[in-house]
């Protein structure tokens, strides 16, 4: 039986994803959109890193494992990756860096983060030294500037690999203590603290850092270059920052079945096609016409994201784009439907 409170946590977080992209098409210049942006980018990620790493934690290198994983991460990368590249080219002008299908365009790196991710997971579930180790590779990979590591977006899928790693050690009774009642009160104090730092992330380092996509040597803090043992400090705070950011989102989510439970059964939909909506806003002048407007059209923006996130993972618009992500395995679930219609008793 399915966990609402875990359907819940992914449609708040995938929701929050579709936030995060809307929110540079409307630059209004103002410090709140600033400061909301680098709060979002604090934790929305890594906590959907984080309950990917627990959602992953009965993956083995079985043949039903595999076999999923090529249909339902590898085979959309290939067919979304692609015709992301078409609709780029053909509308921004400009063609995509580096090889087809070896440099993840945007947002479709985090499919295949996730499929090399999982493809791992049995040996980072051999010890917990893996939680450790897996930070001191994010850092160690962020002081290496080398094209090689655009391939598959391994800068990023490095960097962010320890919350996957964090999520794929919790225990179910982890989590159970996050969803006790009280721990809401953390959830809202930390992210309160969390909100007032974003405010000030400008004095010690720059919102690039959120990303865990570019190397020490490319990115600056507080206007200055950094070392590489300076950039090692800043993103082992971030990954600290990050990691309590989550758990305090986790914790004020709703825990009970939802209008939106239903909704979070199709994250994937809304991660894949929401990218083709923000491709399309920001073909027109919007970015143009947004500077100076005010905190206003922020509102307005975050709430446009929620209803395309809504929209998307509505069960009638939902089931029919899933067919496009994973026909396969969406042809084996109506098979299996219609076998165990057949065999249900009927009444008299």
């Amino acid at each position: 039986m399915r966990d609402p409170w875990l359907d819940n946590i992914k449609f708040v977080l995938v929701t929050v994803v579709v936030v995060g992209h809307t929110l540079p098409l409307v630059p209004t210049g103002t410090d709140f959109g600033a400061q909301l942006y680098d709060f979002i980018y604090v934790w929305h990620i890594p906590a959907f890193v984080l309950v990917t790493g627990y959602l992953s934690r009965s993956f083995t290198w079985s043949r039903r494992h595999l076999t999923s994983l090529a249909t339902g991460l590898l085979l959309p990368y290939l067919v979304f990756d692609s015709v992301m590249r078409v609709v780029i080219t053909h509308t921004a002008d400009y063609s995509p860096p580096g090889p087809m299908l070896i440099n993840p365009g945007w947002p479709m790196w985090y499919l295949v983060a996730t499929l090399l991710w999982r493809l791992v997971t049995p040996i980072l579930q051999l010890h917990w030294v893996a939680v450790p180790l897996s930070v001191l590779a994010s850092l160690w990979f962020g002081t290496i500037d080398a094209p090689w590591t655009d391939w598959f977006d391994l800068s990023r899928t490095v960097g962010f690999l320890p919350f996957f790693v964090v999520g794929l050690w919790l225990r179910p009774v982890d989590l159970d203590r996050l969803r006790a009642p009280r721990t809401a009160w953390f959830g809202v104090a930390a992210l309160a603290v969390v909100w007032w730092l974003a405010g000030g992330f400008d004095d010690w380092m720059a919102t690039r850092w959120l990303w865990y996509a570019i190397p020490y040597p490319d990115l600056t803090a507080a206007g200055m270059p950094v070392t590489d043992l300076e950039g090692a400090w800043i993103r082992l705070r971030l990954i600290a920052l990050g990691l309590v950011a989550s758990f305090a989102v986790i914790c004020l989510v709703p825990r009970g079945r939802h209008w939106f439970s239903a909704l979070g059964t199709a994250s994937l939909v809304v991660y894949l096609f929401h990218g083709f909506v923000i491709r399309a806003v920001g073909m027109t002048d919007l970015a143009t016409w947004a500077h100076g407007q005010g905190n206003w059209l922020t509102g307005m923006a975050v709430l446009c994201a929620v209803g395309v996130a809504i929209v998307l993972a509505a069960p009638p618009v939902a089931s029919r784009l899933a067919w496009l992500i994973d026909p396969i395995s969406e042809q084996r679930r109506r098979s299996a439907r219609r076998a165990a219609e057949r065999s249900a008793p009927t009444s008299a």
